[in-house]
């Protein structure tokens, strides 16, 4: 896996917009209870079982996924995200990638991509 590390002026404007959003925020809720509908609409049509999350942000989708696919890549430009992530699922058959999208190589092969 390779990921081309963004500049330090990529991640300083990912770190400011990062923390512009509270997971436990009212807003935030009414948000989850809209994933809640989209999982119940997606994950029948995933196959799996390797999966590659784009753009995890709070790891609110992530949290869904990681009950049902046995293998998990979580991908996101911010490393605070991808750090809160990782600490909320604590999930073992996971893998957590701190990249643009544009600058993510993979050699993986995945079933589903969300």
């Amino acid at each position: 896996m390779k990921a081309k590390i963004p500049s330090s002026k990529e991640k300083n404007r990912l770190k400011k917009i990062a923390s512009w959003y509270n997971p436990q925020s009212t807003k935030r809720m009414v948000e989850n209870f809209h994933l809640d509908y989209l999982v119940k609409l997606l994950l029948p049509r995933l196959n799996g079982p390797h999966v590659l999350e784009m753009s995890c942000s709070t790891g609110v989708m992530t949290q869904r996924l990681i009950k049902k696919f046995p293998t998990l890549t979580v991908v996101d430009g911010s490393e605070k995200y991808i750090e809160y992530t990782k600490n909320l699922v604590k999930a073992k058959h996971a893998t957590f990638v701190a990249s643009l999208l544009e600058d993510l190589e993979l050699e993986e092969k995945f079933d589903d991509i969300i």
